[in-house]
């Protein structure tokens, strides 16, 4: 697992929040899944890309989500 985020919007004081999103360290295959039930049951977000690995996500004041993926940095040694 690579990050679990909870959206805050979906709970209230005393309450715990029912929309919960886990990223999956993988490619390939289903790598993002939510749960609107506090976590009883959990599906693969349908349309979510399988291509890159998400390893953090953060939600927006407008619902979007924005996921990020592994930064591949190459480097060139100067002489």
């Amino acid at each position: 697992m690579s990050f679990v985020l909870f959206d805050k919007s979906t709970g209230t004081t005393g309450n715990a929040t029912q929309t919960i999103y886990v990223g999956i360290i993988q490619t390939g295959s289903a790598n993002l899944y939510k749960t609107t039930d506090g976590a009883t049951t959990w599906n693969a977000v349908a349309g979510a890309t399988t291509g890159l690995m998400p390893v953090q996500a953060v939600l927006a004041s407008n619902g979007n989500m924005y996921l990020m993926r592994p930064v591949q940095m190459v480097f060139q040694a100067r002489q």
